[in-house]
């Protein structure tokens, strides 16, 4: 353990032994050192090795961070997501495994803010028996606001999928997301979806505001306002749907805004807000002065 279990290499983000199961036949597990350095995960036999670490993933910007399935019979896990493939880990504690969850989040989520108003993560080296918390008065406020963010209408499932219990919230729409449609919008980078964790992130006062303010059924009649009763191409998926299905309806929904109401008629829906105003008040002041 590094003195006070603070590395000594300031672009080190978090650091310290996790095991790695291999991707071979027999998923044997490994202990390595994993460092978060140079938005890059990467491991090597031991801390003190003077070897060349290896790169697990080198950009981390395309990655996603959840809790192993409920199928790996060990305790701690955690995975690390990617387009291609996917990487599962073991710390050796649940606070350490908390710790390294939101150590790899934050990071992606710096790397995915366009005025890097995120700051980065704390440097931090654990040793085996070290705790630290994650718990408090700000982890109580992110469960008020789930539970606040699911009582609004559409919200109890995946604006996308139609997952139950959605825990990713995309700030700049506006809507709840499951993990696996979660890391698809992240991946079309933050000019279309800016993705947040609702149980490992805080938000910004006027951040909350948006999302009470609109949700999934809100934002979908919008997005999926011209979505044929059938034949619809892309299908939408399902919750059990792969990746690319996901990918090419959220592309259709969101990028290409296949469905969405035109421009020409959220115009001529205000243009037609207000003549109806007008109307009214024109009929009130006749009324008055007859």
């Amino acid at each position: 353990m590094h003195p006070a279990g603070m590395s000594p290499e300031d672009d080190v983000v978090m650091e310290g032994y996790l095991f790695k199961r291999a991707t071979n036949a027999f998923k044997t597990w490994h202990r390595r050192w994993f460092q978060i350095k140079d938005n890059r995960l990467l491991y090597s036999h031991r801390s003190a090795d003077v070897e060349t670490p290896t790169v697990m993933e080198a950009d981390l910007k395309l990655c996603l961070v959840r809790p192993a399935p409920a199928s790996v019979e060990r305790a701690c896990c955690f995975e690390l997501v990617t387009p291609t493939k996917s990487h599962l880990l073991q710390a050796d504690s649940e606070t350490l495994c908390n710790a390294w969850m939101r150590a790899l989040q934050r990071t992606i989520h710096h790397l995915h803010e366009d005025d890097e108003s995120l700051p980065p993560a704390r440097t931090l080296a654990f040793s085996n028996d070290e705790a630290v918390s994650y718990s408090g008065p700000q982890a109580q406020s992110r469960d008020t606001l789930l539970a606040e963010l699911r009582r609004i209408p559409g919200n109890d499932k995946c604006a996308d999928c139609g997952a139950d219990a959605p825990k990713w919230a995309s700030i700049n729409l506006g809507v709840l997301l499951c993990i696996e449609c979660c890391g698809i919008h992240r991946s079309f980078g933050v000019q279309v979806s800016k993705v947040r964790s609702l149980t490992m992130d805080s938000l910004e006062p006027e951040q909350r505001k948006l999302m009470i303010a609109l949700g999934n059924r809100l934002v979908n009649s919008i997005y999926l306002a011209h979505l044929p009763n059938a034949n619809i191409v892309p299908p939408p998926p399902r919750s059990t749907s792969s990746r690319p299905v996901r990918e090419a309806w959220i592309k259709a929904k969101y990028v290409e805004r296949r469905f969405a109401r035109l421009d020409t008629e959220r115009a001529r829906s205000s243009a037609n807000v207000r003549a109806e105003r007008l109307v009214r008040k024109t009929s009130k002041a006749l009324c008055e002065f007859l």
